[in-house]
């Protein structure tokens, strides 16, 4: 079944064989976070507590702000940053934080509630993830998405995926994530699991589109991947290794690794499972859910299920990529054709 998954996909996707070019080395950057984003004439690099702004003219550091702690301009636990006009809005545990786009801090709002994690703003509230919550029979563990108004009360849950952390505790690796982006009037989230499905939400929590592709809900995990995947948790997730009796692999790899939605066209880029080589298979959507093409790419990859950071930006794919010889982390940016 995979074998006949990959043929149609190659007769789909682009014959050229895209590869990214290196264009500066960053040599200030530490431990960047997944959601790298770029605006404009600016990259922006979330690297543990601190948020550099880097010049995509010349690629100096131009600016840097944030340390860890709990006061102003402080951060604690994961920042998700989304750029709202002229504006930065980071997220992190129990507050939000407004910044000029050069790092000048403007207000913050504290949250009663600690642990909230990723919020992102629509409309006159908020989106992020809320509490995890159990099945009826309290054995199954889900994550959930929910609205928040403006004064971050939350609102019902509106959808949910099977948590990768259990009551049991076990863990799952490589069935993929439960993440959501906003763009325009829509909260567009991707799901763990088998099925390839991409649901946009409005600002009500409402169904408004769905995106699903049943040719890509067929690719095993193999014996080969699961050893890779344990050895990289060997050498990095050693507290996670010690305990791998609770490692749990599923038998499906998941639909959807991850997306990106390019800002100035508003097109939708998901990035798959599916390798060729070095090639990772994109399907690439328009802003209203209409498939338009697939494409294989070079992408570089951090772990065997999950991408070195990076943001697509009008038609550019913009990643981080460790050289891990000299110790230092590279700029790589390729056309999408």
């Amino acid at each position: 079944m995979f074998k006949r998954v990959i043929l149609s996909c190659l007769v789909c996707a682009a014959a050229v064989l895209l590869s990214a070019a290196r264009v500066a080395v960053l040599p200030e950057i530490d431990d960047p976070a997944f959601d790298i984003v770029v605006d404009r004439d600016r990259l922006i690099v979330p690297d543990r507590s601190l948020i550099r702004i880097y010049s995509l003219f010349d690629f100096r550091m131009i600016g840097c702000f944030g340390r860890r702690g709990e006061g102003p301009e402080e951060f604690k636990g994961e920042v998700s940053l989304t750029v709202l006009s002229d504006v930065l809005f980071l997220s992190s545990d129990g507050k939000i934080s407004y910044f000029t786009r050069d790092g000048r801090f403007i207000r913050e709002i504290v949250w009663p509630e600690k642990g909230r994690g990723k919020l992102v703003p629509i409309g006159e509230g908020y989106v992020g993830f809320g509490p995890p919550v159990t099945d009826q029979s309290d054995r199954i563990r889900f994550n959930t998405l929910r609205l928040y108004d403006a004064a971050g009360k939350p609102g019902p849950v509106f959808t949910r995926s099977v948590s990768r952390f259990q009551r049991d505790g076990s863990i799952t690796f490589m069935n993929g994530t439960f993440n959501f982006k906003v763009h325009g009037d829509l909260v567009w989230v991707q799901y763990t699991g088998r099925e390839f499905r991409l649901d946009g939400f409005d600002r009500r929590g409402r169904l408004a589109v769905r995106i699903e592709n049943k040719r890509l809900n067929h690719r095993a995990v193999t014996s080969k991947d699961r050893t890779r995947a344990l050895n990289h948790i060997k050498m990095y997730m050693p507290w996670v290794y010690e305990a791998r009796e609770r490692i749990r692999f599923p038998r499906w790899w998941g639909g959807v690794g991850t997306f990106f939605i390019d800002k100035v066209s508003g097109m939708i880029y998901v990035i798959t499972y599916v390798k060729q080589g070095r090639r990772t298979l994109f399907c690439i959507y328009d802003a209203s859910g209409g498939f338009q093409k697939d494409l294989f790419m070079v992408v570089g990859d951090r772990t065997i299920w999950a991408p070195y950071p990076l943001d697509i930006h009008d038609g550019k794919l913009y990643q981080l990529i460790e050289n891990l010889d000299e110790e230092v982390w590279e700029l790589h940016v390729t056309p999408i054709g």
